[in-house]
């Protein structure tokens, strides 16, 4: 019986996570809120990445890529399109969420790491949210601003009431009672949205740094103090997730 040559034969086999079905409809989402460019950043082979990112309408992938690459990918997209999000949920993505404007961490499958680098952390790991998080960090904003403006508004007018002594002390008092009641109802606008109600989203940390540059943070964590060497804190500054 002739023996058989096996080193001819070849046998290969490729393991590998399926793409989320609701990427595509996450980034479509993003796109109407605004976001300008999407990539992907990944430390798989090319092969992969080019299979995971097909059909998601991505305007870069980068594969193959160690933590730093990733943070200088980061900073050359900030460079080029203007402040950049982060979205990341393993150890390899804690230094480039530390280097992002505005850290997202997916809680679910996230890395303590992850989490604590991170600025927001997402309570289950449904891509879906990440459209939510940005319209629920804007609208939170515009109240806030209408808020102030309301609350400033009534106190000018009876100032310039009580220079011309058309006003009387009840009246002070009531606007001022006023004031707080109009703006709290206000803020309770806020709990008709969906994700408030659902507990879908947890804001460990605050995102509206991300959005208006002047709200600053105070306790920079480590993770941040350590990229401090690479840029300054971004305005916003830095903090760390509560540990177990």
């Amino acid at each position: 019986i002739p023996k058989r040559d096996w080193s001819s034969d070849v046998c290969s086999s490729d393991l590998g996570d399926a793409p989320k079905t609701a990427a595509a409809g996450a980034i479509a989402a993003l796109r109407d809120a605004g976001v300008r460019h999407v990539a992907l950043l990944t430390g798989d082979q090319a092969r992969t990445a080019e299979r995971i990112g097909a059909g998601f309408g991505l305007d870069a992938i980068h594969a193959e890529l160690l933590p730093a690459d990733k943070v200088a990918h980061i900073e050359a997209l900030r460079a080029a399109q203007g402040p950049v999000a982060m979205v990341g949920d393993g150890v390899n993505d804690a230094p480039a969420l530390a280097a992002s404007d505005l850290g997202i961490a997916m809680g679910t499958t996230g890395s303590h790491l992850a989490i604590e680098a991170a600025d927001v952390t997402l309570v289950g790991d449904d891509i879906e949210k990440l459209p939510e998080l940005f319209h629920l960090s804007r609208r939170t904003l515009a109240i806030i601003r209408a808020n102030v403006a309301l609350a400033l508004g009534l106190k000018l007018v009876f100032m310039i009431a009580a220079v011309f002594g058309v006003t009387a002390l009840w009246m002070a008092v009531l606007a001022d009672s006023g004031a707080s009641v109009l703006v709290t109802l206000n803020s309770l606008r806020l709990l008709q949205s969906s994700n408030v109600n659902s507990g879908t989203l947890e804001l460990w940390h605050s995102s509206l740094n991300y959005f208006s540059p002047q709200i600053r943070r105070s306790r920079p964590g480590p993770l941040r103090r350590a990229h401090r060497t690479a840029r300054p804190c971004r305005p916003g500054g830095c903090s760390r997730s509560p540990g177990p």
